[in-house]
C-alpha cells in the first residue's frame, strides 16, 4: 500500500468518525429537546443537566432494538437513569444504601417485640403502644369536642385496638420486608429464579409471618432460609399476643360494665348509693363496702396491668364506669367524714381499691388537659342525707377531712370530665338523668 493510500484511509476514518460523531449529537439533540441548529457542545451539555439533575459523572450512549437512549455513565453502586424525551426515571436505588435498609426493619422487628412483651405480659403500656393510644385518642376527643356528641367516646375502644394491632403487624411485615430487600438475591421466584423485587419481598414476608408457607418465591441461601424460618416464628408470636392483648380486654370490659350497672341501679349519684343503701338493702352501707370488694380488686388489678382501660368508654349511662366509680368514690368519702357513727367493715379496702384506680388514670391520661386542669369538686350538699334522718358529723369537721383528700376528689373530678360528664350528674343527678339515654 503506497503512503498515498495510507493517507487517504486514515482522513477517512476521522471523516467517518467525525460523521457518527455528528449523528450522535443530533440524535442527542432530538432527545434532549435541543433544537438540532443549536446542538453545540455547550448546549447539550446544559439539555443534559436539564434531564438529569442529579448527575455529575459521565455520559453513555446505548444502542438499544428501538432507538439511541442515553443515560450517565454508571459505576458500581451508582444510580442508573434511562432518558426518554424529556423524561428521567429512576431504575434501582444505589446499593450502598440499600445494603443498609436491613438495620430500620431489624429496629422495627425488635420494637414490636418488646412492645408485645411490655404490653402483654408486664405491668404496664409499652411505649410503641402508647404512641399510637394517644393520638388515635387525642383525634376521637377532639371529633367528641367538636360536634358536641360524647357517644363518640364509646369508639375509643375499637380504634385503640385496631390501631394497636394495625400497627403491629404493618412495622413487622415492614420490618422484615426490608431485612430481606437488603441484600439482593436473598429471594428468588421458585420458577423463574430471578431476585425478588421489593413487592415480591413484601409478598412473600406476608405470608411468611402469617405462616401460609406458599413457596412461590424461595430463599437460595441457608441463611435466610434459616431467616425465613425465624420470620415465620415471629409471626406465630404477633398471632399469639395479639390474642393475649384483645381476651383481657374484652373481659376486663365486662368487668367495668358489670360494677357500672351495679352502682347505677343502686344510685345513681353518690348521695342516692348512701340513702338507698341504708334503706333499701339487707347489708346497709356493707353494700357498698365488702359486698363491691371483690369486683373492685379484680378491675384494680385489671388497670394496673392495662392502664390503657382508662381511655375506654361506654355508650349508655348505665354502662359507664367514668361517671359511676367516681359517684362511689365521693360516697365512700362522705361515709367516712360525714357519717357519724362507727364505719362499716371493709370502708377503707374499698376506698383503697378506688384510690388505685383513680391513680392508674391519672398515670395513663397525664397528659391529658382535663388531668392538668382538674380543680377539686365543690363540697356536696348532704341535705338529702338528712332529710333520710342520717345523722352526720358537723361541717366543719366535715370540710376538714375533705380538704385532706383533696387530691383524690381532684382525680375523680377528671375522670368524671374524661368521660364528658358533670360533676352535678356524679353528685346528685337530677330525676330525668337517672333513666338511660
Amino acid at each position: 500500500m503506497t503512503l498515498a493510500g495510507q493517507g487517504q484511509r486514515e482522513n477517512d476514518g476521522k471523516h467517518g468518525r467525525g460523521d457518527r460523531h455528528t449523528d450522535l449529537t443530533r440524535q442527542q439533540s432530538v432527545i434532549m429537546g435541543v433544537p438540532r441548529t443549536d446542538a453545540d457542545p455547550g448546549s447539550l451539555a446544559g439539555a443534559r443537566r436539564r434531564a438529569f439533575p442529579g448527575h455529575r459523572g459521565r455520559w453513555d450512549v446505548t444502542e438499544l432494538n428501538s432507538g439511541s437512549l442515553y443515560q450517565p455513565g454508571n459505576r458500581e453502586g451508582s444510580s442508573t437513569f434511562t432518558a426518554s424525551p424529556g423524561a428521567a426515571r429512576p431504575v434501582r436505588m444505589p446499593l450502598m444504601l440499600r445494603s443498609l435498609l436491613w438495620l430500620p426493619g431489624a429496629l422495627m422487628v425488635v420494637a414490636v417485640l418488646l412492645d408485645l412483651i411490655v404490653t402483654c405480659i408486664q405491668t404496664g403500656e409499652g411505649r410503641l403502644s402508647r404512641a399510637i393510644h394517644r393520638p388515635l385518642y387525642g383525634l376521637l376527643r377532639r371529633a367528641a369536642q367538636h360536634s358536641g356528641r360524647r357517644t363518640l367516646l364509646s369508639w375509643a375502644t375499637p380504634l385503640i385496638i385496631t390501631g394497636t394491632l394495625t400497627a403491629w403487624t404493618l412495622l413487622t411485615w415492614l420490618g422484615w420486608t426490608l431485612i430481606f430487600w437488603a441484600q439482593p438475591g436473598a429471594l428468588i421466584g421458585a420458577e423463574s429464579g430471578q431476585p425478588a423485587t421489593f413487592i415480591a419481598c413484601f409478598y412473600f414476608v406476608g405470608y411468611t409471618i402469617s405462616t401460609l408457607g406458599l413457596g412461590e418465591i424461595i430463599a437460595p441461601q441457608a441463611f435466610w432460609r434459616v431467616l425465613t424460618d425465624v420470620a415465620a416464628i415471629n409471626g406465630f408470636f404477633l398471632l399469639t399476643f395479639a390474642i393475649t392483648f384483645v381476651v383481657p380486654v374484652a373481659q376486663a370490659r365486662s368487668e367495668r360494665r358489670e360494677l357500672a350497672l351495679l352502682l347505677h341501679r343502686a344510685g345513681p349519684g353518690a348521695q342516692a348509693l348512701i340513702v338507698n343503701a341504708v334503706q333499701d338493702h339487707d347489708s346497709g352501707l356493707s353494700s357498698l363496702t365488702g359486698d363491691l370488694q371483690p369486683l373492685l380488686n379484680r378491675l384494680d388489678a385489671a388497670h394496673l396491668n392495662s392502664p390503657y382501660l382508662h381511655r375506654f368508654h361506654d355508650h349508655d349511662r348505665q354502662d359507664a364506669l367514668d361517671l359511676h366509680l367516681p359517684a362511689l368514690g365521693e360516697a365512700l368519702l362522705i361515709i367516712q367524714g360525714a357519717l357519724a357513727g362507727e364505719c362499716p367493715r371493709g370502708l377503707k379496702r374499698a376506698l383503697a381499691s378506688v384510690d388505685s384506680l383513680s391513680r392508674t388514670f391519672e398515670r395513663t391520661q397525664a397528659r391529658h388537659p382535663l388531668l392538668r386542669d382538674a380543680e377539686v369538686p365543690p363540697a356536696p350538699d348532704l341535705t338529702p342525707l338528712r332529710e333520710a334522718g342520717l345523722s352526720l358529723q358537723s361541717p366543719e369537721v366535715f370540710r376538714e377531712y375533705l380538704r385532706s383528700h383533696a387530691a383524690l376528689r381532684a382525680r375523680l373530678h377528671a375522670m368524671a370530665r374524661a368521660g364528658a360528664w358533670r360533676w352535678d350528674q356524679v353528685a346528685t343527678p337530677e330525676a330525668d338523668e337517672r333513666t338511660t339515654d
